[in-house]
């Protein structure tokens, strides 16, 4: 693509050892063509949903905030495309959501049943205060013992929790990638 740098082209296929070497000859992780776009490749990783290319974006320096020309973050971009596989490494690094951009992509057909996933991991951080705060919870749910699982789950539920429903809960609040 005419006016494309190779690192973007290579992020967008999700090439990771292709953008290494890129990167390693000296490519700017940060590079964002104005001419024909305000897209960076983290941007284009993050659609098209490459969580490898992203964190060795990241690694190198990509700004896990910058704007498109159309105002959205690679966050923002990773969640419109339903790439919930993405959100997780964007997160950890510091990337945030603005929150006017995010009620108007509530309203909009971004926010549809084919990218419902990812858009109820964001969701879940929204709720918990943030991903630092996800994490914590996921945290603190992972390493309980089963017997207090079992417990809260009772008192939540006024009655015993089935054996099976215990791995359920666990597997819910199992983070994307770990923690």
């Amino acid at each position: 693509e005419p006016g494309y740098s190779p690192l973007l082209i290579a992020a967008t296929e999700g090439h990771v050892d292709l953008m290494r070497v890129l990167l390693e000859a000296g490519a700017d992780a940060t590079y964002a063509n104005g001419e024909l776009s305000d897209d960076t490749a983290l941007h284009k990783a993050a659609q098209r949903g490459h969580p490898a290319a992203i964190q060795l974006l990241i690694d190198a320096g990509a700004d896990v905030n910058a704007r498109d020309e159309g105002n959205m973050s690679p966050l923002e971009g990773a969640l419109c495309c339903g790439r919930r596989n993405c959100l997780e490494p964007l997160l950890r690094a510091g990337a945030t959501v603005d929150d006017e951009m995010l009620d108007e992509m509530v309203f909009s057909p971004y926010r549809s049943e084919r990218y419902d996933s990812a858009w109820r991991y964001m969701d879940r951080v929204q709720a918990a205060g943030g991903y630092d705060q996800l994490v914590r919870t996921y945290r603190r749910v992972l390493t309980a013992p089963r017997s207090c699982l079992v417990k809260y789950l009772e008192l939540r539920f006024g009655r015993p929790a089935p054996a099976d429903l215990v791995p359920v809960v666990l597997e819910f609040w199992k983070p994307p990638g770990g923690v």
